[in-house]
C-alpha cells in the first residue's frame, strides 16, 4: 500500500486523506511585531567605531541633513570641474592659436586663413571621433 506523503490530522488508516493532487499549502506563520521599546538583537547593535561616534550615526540617520551634506559635496565638485574645464579650454587655445586670453577674436584676425579654418575643423573631427568611439 502506498503511503501518502501529505499527512494531515484527518488522515485515514492508510495515512492519506484521499488526495494525490499535490502538496497542501503551508500554513503561514505570523510573526509578532516587537514593541518599539525593545532593544535591537545583539547582532544588529552598533559596534566598534559606530558605537563611539554616536553623533555620526544620528547624522547619517537624518535624511535631510545627509542630503544637505551631499548637495554641498556635489556642488563643490561641480564648481571645481567647471574651473578645470575652463582651464582645459585655455590650454587647448594656447596650443592651437598661441594665446589663452579671453580676446581670441583679435588674435585670430592676425593668423593666416588656413589656421583659422583648419584648427576648428580638426577640433570638430576630434570631438566626433571621441563621441563615436569613446562615449
Amino acid at each position: 500500500m502506498r503511503r501518502c506523503q501529505y499527512l494531515t490530522r484527518s488522515a485515514g488508516p492508510s495515512g492519506c486523506n484521499g488526495h494525490d493532487r499535490g502538496p497542501e499549502r503551508p500554513v503561514s506563520v505570523q510573526r509578532q511585531a516587537l514593541p518599539l521599546s525593545t532593544p535591537p538583537p545583539p547582532s544588529t547593535r552598533p559596534t566598534g567605531l559606530f558605537r563611539t561616534f554616536k553623533p555620526l550615526r544620528q547624522f547619517l540617520r537624518n535624511e535631510h541633513l545627509l542630503l544637505f551634506a551631499l548637495a554641498i559635496v556635489i556642488g563643490v565638485g561641480a564648481a571645481y570641474a567647471a574651473i578645470g574645464f575652463r582651464k582645459l579650454i585655455g590650454f587647448v587655445q594656447l596650443g592651437s592659436f598661441g594665446t589663452s586670453s579671453g580676446s581670441l577674436a583679435s588674435t585670430v584676425a592676425s593668423l593666416p586663413a588656413w589656421q583659422v579654418v583648419l584648427v576648428p575643423a580638426a577640433g570638430g573631427l576630434a570631438v566626433g571621433l571621441i563621441v563615436r568611439y569613446v562615449i
